[in-house]
């Protein structure tokens, strides 16, 4: 299961496209039509695609620092930033949350309340967006 900015997906995961057979394919198609009932969607995803570029950096940083969960006042002090202003990630490095800072945002990334594009390495310049889905 996979929080994204757009929804809840339902990701099956194979090693490479040689390992995508019929039974794959009659798989991906009954989920693809099942899953949008239940507020899922299905998507069929290669290993060799997440190992690519910077996905796998910005996945370790994210288990790395996102480990402990946040408290309700924690929640909402980041809640609070984030309705006013644009949050990078080096605001959140340099402190604008504090010294547990990088924990909370790594933590709510995994919860899926705060995105970026993972398709990019996560630098200074990184944006942070609270997620559409969740309420500010």
């Amino acid at each position: 299961m996979v929080v994204t900015a757009s929804g809840r997906e339902f990701w099956e995961i194979k090693a490479d496209s040689a390992s995508v057979d019929g039974e794959t394919a009659d798989r991906t198609q009954l989920l693809s039509a099942a899953l949008p009932r239940h507020g899922y969607s299905y998507r069929l995803v290669l290993g060799a695609d997440l190992a690519k570029g910077p996905r796998i950096a910005n996945a370790l940083t994210l288990l790395r620092y996102g480990r402990d969960s946040l408290s309700a006042i924690e929640r909402e002090r980041v809640r609070l930033l984030f309705c006013g202003t644009q949050v990078t990630w080096g605001d959140v490095l340099h402190g604008v949350l504090g010294e547990r800072g990088r924990r909370q945002i790594c933590r709510l990334a995994l919860e899926g309340v705060i995105s970026f594009d993972v398709r990019t390495p996560l630098s200074d310049e990184t944006p942070l967006s609270w997620a559409p889905s969740v309420e500010k």
